[in-house]
This record gives structure tokens, C-alpha cells and sequence, in this order.
């Protein structure tokens, strides 16, 4: 559990442009998904930024904490009621995901009378039927759902059988067609791909993705939301829930409101060690790979002359000419081909490494083979490179040289005969 404290003035007009795009997201869609690297602040902006905006009332004004800690927080919505702009709002917040945050957020959905009851269950408590009749006992109002550190959550699923059933419920939720909920989750970066496979298994559903990142020393939310290709040609790529809102509106600095794709190309940003910038120059080929899709060529463009102060990543910049099965706003990984050179290479199980030192039999004329130590370097797949002791064409044991000791009479079998050295580029 932890306590919730009020920032400044001055740091909550930090988040302002921020923390309001996640908070139209979050009334707009049924789902909204906000990533980031560990500690580059989605926890603060959340409840520094987004939290005051969704609480603001017409008699609010900024309270120091009574020093209770806070997991969930519901409260009726009191701003003045216009006709047709619904019949206010609930919101609950969880940033952690043990007993006792869980038990308060049970404790919070469970609203029935005060006349002695069984207790619900969790995964009872999310479950639509229970949401819509959570709806109607606060007159018709919206339900808002601020899930911190969800990654936490979706693990925990996978081993504890309430949790499970838990987020199960939770895709229940937010694919219901009417029931009037809506959910911002944040994750980790390395979270991000699981909760593309989960959405993947909700058809139909509209995700808002974002991620926070620092950027010349601030921090930035970048759109992950997929873009639509639209035969070929140069289409917005905005829903009209999102045009309808912009419209009239003031725009703060930095504010995504849509995206332009100019004839279907595609470009990557790759986030590459500044130790390793020097080894990249435009015109480099590139092999770029996203999940679930094949491995499409691309061409270095450019490379950043900036690298991030945070983080000591520079962008390169990779054209896709033929982006194939890979679409906007998925994560990918490419390889570099920075050079090529030639190198005497063996099968991995053809190395035997004893003492911190690696070696190789030899096969000699009497079928009697010889320990001879090697250095190695680069791995290829199954092959590894041999740099000292072994010349090429040298006859040596393939393989279950773990078994052998220098001496050892073996006989070679045509089947799997012993492999020479060999050179590979």
C-alpha cells in the first residue's frame, strides 16, 4: 500500500498536457493502455496528473493527505449536471495487487444494502452483470477503473487461480456492448506485447495506447494505437469520438491528435546504445522483424545526431519499402549488417569447455584423439567461431567430447563422421 501525496502547484502543470489526453482517453474509450520504461514516472503522472482531473468538483480545492494510505478511491461525481452529458461518474483506483488493495476494492463495488450478506467474490465484483447493477444503484453513473501496475496483475494471473478468473472477468467488462465502463491500465514496456495478445483476443475492441517517455527533459506520451492502412493512399487516421473532442479545443504543445501514413510507408525507430551508434551509416541494410510477422529488408535513412540524456539511446531511422505483415505501431527488432569477414567456425557440441578454458579433440592417424586448447569468439546459430589453436582441415570429434580424455581410442562412424574445421563467412 502506498500513501498519496499532493505535488505542487508548478509539478501538476507539468503534467497538464499529459495527464489531460489520458484523461479524455479514458472517458472516450473503453480501453486505454499507458506504457513505459520502469521509473520514467507513469505512477506519478497517473496520480499527480490524471487523478485530480477525474476528482475535480465544482467545490474542490487541493487537500494535503490525511495520512491514511488510499488504494481505492470512489466518490460520487458532484460537478453540475448538463442534460444529456450523462448522470456522473465513479472511480476506483488500484496501484497494487495483493490482499489488501484487492479486499478494498471488493469492499468498494460491493454497495448492496447493509443487511447481513455474503461477501462477493473478485472476480464476482468485476463481472458485467455486477458493474451494470453497480451503474444503476448511482443513478445510470460512468464507471472509471485506473489500474496501476497492471503487469503485476496479469502475472499473478498466471499462477493464482482467483486472479485468473479475475482478469477474466475484466475482458468480460470491457467487451460488454452496454455497460458503461471504462478502464486505463499502465504497464512496463516489457508488458506491453502481453496486453496486445490479450486485446488481440477481443475483437472489435478500440484500444488507446500511449507511452511515456523523457525527451529533451521531458516527458512525452507517444500514440502506440495501430494506424489503418486505407488503399494505399494519404488518409487521417482519427476516430471521430477523438475529431469530435478536438475540435474547438485548445491544443497543448506536444498533443497528438492524428496521423498521417503517406502511401502505405512505413519507418522504423530503432533505440540503439550510443556505444554502438559509430558502428551505423546511412544506406546500412537492415532485417526487421515484429511479432507474428516474417522478417521484411530495410535501409538505414538516418541516424539521429542526438542521443537521449535519460536513457543514452539514439534513434536510427530504417526505411521499409515493403513493410509486408508489419504495422504501424508495433514493436519490432532489426539487425544490423555492419560487415562481414571470414572465420574458421566448428559445431558448438564439438567444444568442450573444463577450467574456464575451452578445447577440442583432435583426431589423430590411429583413430586416438588429442585434447588441444582453443580460443573462441563470435556465435552463429549452431557454429562458433575458432580464433587460435586449430588449423582448417583438422580432423576433430563432433560431438560427445564431454565423455572422452585425452588418449582415448574412438571410432569414427561414416554416419556422423568427425567434422573438419570449416570456413564460414
Amino acid at each position: 500500500m502506498r500513501m498519496l501525496s499532493l505535488a505542487s502547484d508548478e509539478h501538476w502543470r507539468a503534467f497538464d498536457a499529459e495527464a489531460q489526453l489520458l484523461a479524455r482517453a479514458l472517458r472516450t474509450g473503453r480501453l486505454t493502455v499507458l506504457s513505459g520504461a520502469l521509473g520514467v514516472g507513469k505512477t506519478t503522472l497517473l496520480f499527480a496528473g490524471v487523478l485530480p482531473l477525474l476528482r475535480r468538483r465544482v467545490d474542490d480545492s487541493r487537500r494535503q493527505p490525511s495520512g491514511a494510505p488510499q488504494v481505492v478511491v470512489p466518490f460520487p461525481d458532484q460537478r453540475s449536471r448538463v442534460q444529456g452529458r450523462g448522470q456522473g461518474e465513479q472511480l476506483y483506483v488500484v496501484d497494487q495487487w495483493n490482499e489488501a488493495p484487492l479486499d478494498w476494492l471488493v469492499r468498494a463495488l460491493d454497495t448492496r444494502p447493509a443487511a447481513p450478506r455474503d461477501r462477493i467474490g473478485l472476480a464476482d465484483a468485476m463481472s458485467p452483470a455486477h458493474l451494470s447493477a453497480l451503474s444503476q444503484r448511482h443513478g445510470g453513473a460512468r464507471l472509471l477503473f485506473m489500474f496501476d501496475h497492471f503487469e503485476l496483475l496479469l502475472e499473478g494471473a498466471q499462477h493464482k487461480p482467483d486472479l485468473k478468473r479475475f482478469v477474466q472477468a475484466w475482458t468480460s467488462a470491457v467487451q460488454a456492448p452496454d455497460l458503461d465502463a471504462h478502464f486505463l491500465v499502465a504497464v512496463d514496456d516489457h508488458a506491453w506485447p502481453r496486453v496486445q495478445a490479450l486485446c488481440a483476443c477481443m475483437p472489435g475492441l478500440g484500444v488507446q495506447a500511449f507511452r511515456l517517455q523523457v525527451r529533451s527533459g521531458r516527458q512525452m506520451l507517444e500514440s502506440l494505437t495501430d494506424s489503418r492502412k486505407r488503399d494505399g493512399a494519404t488518409k487521417l487516421e482519427v476516430s471521430d469520438a477523438t475529431f469530435d473532442d478536438a475540435i474547438g479545443a485548445v491544443v497543448p504543445s506536444g498533443v497528438e491528435l492524428f496521423r498521417l501514413i503517406r502511401q502505405g510507408r512505413l519507418e522504423w525507430r530503432a533505440e540503439v546504445a550510443a556505444s554502438e551508434l559509430a558502428l551505423i551509416r546511412p544506406g546500412q541494410a537492415v532485417q526487421v522483424t515484429a511479432a507474428g510477422a516474417a522478417a521484411v529488408p530495410g535501409r538505414v535513412r538516418m541516424v539521429a545526431p542526438t542521443v537521449d540524456a535519460a536513457t543514452r539511446n539514439g534513434l536510427v531511422y530504417v526505411d521499409l519499402p515493403q513493410p509486408g505483415a508489419i504495422k504501424a505501431g508495433m514493436f519490432a527488432r532489426g539487425e544490423f549488417r555492419t560487415g562481414s569477414s571470414s572465420a574458421l567456425t566448428l559445431p558448438q557440441g564439438a567444444v568442450l569447455l573444463r577450467d574456464g578454458f575451452s578445447y577440442v579433440f583432435k583426431l589423430g592417424a590411429d583413430n586416438k584423439v588429442t585434447q588441444a586448447k582453443v580460443g573462441v569468439g563470435r556465435r552463429v546459430g549452431e557454429r562458433i567461431e575458432i580464433t587460435t589453436g586449430l588449423d582448417a582441415g583438422t580432423r576433430v570429434v563432433a560431438s560427445g567430447a564431454g565423455f572422452l580424455a585425452d588418449g582415448d581410442t574412438v571410432r569414427v562412424v561414416e554416419a556422423a563422421a568427425a567434422a573438419p574445421a570449416s570456413a564460414a563467412k
